[in-house]
């Protein structure tokens, strides 16, 4: 994991934000200066346990982390989000989901630059119906990634908390056959890809 971080803050010197403008008159919709901001903001950043009844929280509050995350689905080149994201985790969560699961990370608080990443599996011909929910009171990034196998169908509404925020969702899906929600972060912005 060390190495990946390093690469990725190599790369996110070196990469842009956004290499394609959003529409022909308009470059950018996100201000990306906002980021510029609070990436290197100091401070600590602690994590609160969320309210309410979960089958996992996962994070220095809850579980530990378990997973290295790799470079098969993020492209650390494709963005400087991408390699800041992974520049800044401390670590990843891998869960496997077979049914109804509900799923809440740490609330990051604070004023420095938080990432955290979360990879679901959907294992061969299972179904898997996942509630996340992602609550942030610091700036910062959430990657979720959902790994649908072969025959198998996933459902995955995901909500972040309300104060707007610098923010930043990332989320990707694999697999031929999949159903899902779009990534929601009031506060915040959010990309799918």
């Amino acid at each position: 994991m060390n190495k990946l971080r390093a690469r990725a803050l190599e790369y996110s010197k070196v990469t842009p934000w956004q290499k394609v403008a959003d529409s022909p008159v308009t470059k950018y919709y996100t201000d990306w200066r906002s980021f510029e901001e609070v990436l290197d903001r100091p401070g600590q950043v602690s994590y609160e346990r969320p309210r309410g009844e979960w089958d996992l929280v996962l994070g220095p509050c809850g579980s530990d982390y378990n997973y290295d995350i790799d470079e098969t689905l993020l492209d650390l080149r494709a963005s400087r989000l991408y390699g800041e994201h992974v520049a800044r985790l401390e670590g990843a969560h891998l869960v496997d989901a077979k049914g109804r699961l509900r799923v809440a990370l740490c609330r990051p608080t604070g004023e420095a630059w938080a990432s955290q990443h979360l990879v679901i599996n959907v294992p061969q011909g299972a179904e898997a119906d996942v509630i996340i929910y992602a609550p942030r009171g610091a700036p910062g990034s959430t990657g979720v990634e959902v790994k649908v196998k072969e025959g198998a169908r996933a459902r995955r509404p995901h909500s972040g908390g309300a104060r707007p925020q610098v923010a930043h969702g990332l989320s990707h899906q694999e697999g031929r056959r999949r159903q899902g929600l779009p990534l929601l972060t009031p506060g915040g912005l959010a990309l799918g890809r």
